[in-house]
């Protein structure tokens, strides 16, 4: 991978705001950098401005007619709140619903309980692609 620091900087502890701010930066870029060339080459139906995301829903809707829809809601909760959080933007009603759905607070006594239940939506995600592509 071409940019493995990104691992050691999601494992490390979520101490403050601006730790969260950083790791769910990080985490975006993780789903930025899906390979979207190679999801391009494998779908039938591109539409211009398509990005990450929305690329793999195309290719699951098209190729795994039983996805988990979780799959897709939980990266894009993740890329919401990336694009969503200060200091990307200006905060607004949109981040307190995401943590609303997290079932906590905003802003959190404790980021890093948040950070853990955001990276899981990711781990949640992950496991069901692979459990996906292994069928």
């Amino acid at each position: 991978m071409e940019h493995e620091e990104v691992f050691p900087k999601i494992l490390e502890a979520c101490k403050s705001e601006t730790d969260f701010v950083t790791k769910i930066a990080v985490l975006g870029n993780l789903l930025d950098w899906m390979d979207v060339d190679g999801i391009k080459s494998n779908i039938k139906t591109v539409t211009k401005g398509d990005k990450s995301i929305t690329l793999l829903e195309k290719l699951l809707k098209q190729d795994f007619s039983a996805y988990t829809e979780i799959v897709i809601k939980n990266l894009r909760i993740i890329h919401e709140l990336r694009d969503k959080k200060f200091p990307i933007h200006k905060e607004g009603e949109e981040v307190i619903d995401i943590f609303r759905d997290l079932e906590e607070e905003y802003p959190p006594k404790n980021w890093d309980v948040v950070w853990k239940k955001v990276l899981n939506l990711y781990i949640d995600s992950l496991k069901n692609l692979i459990q996906m592509f292994q069928k």
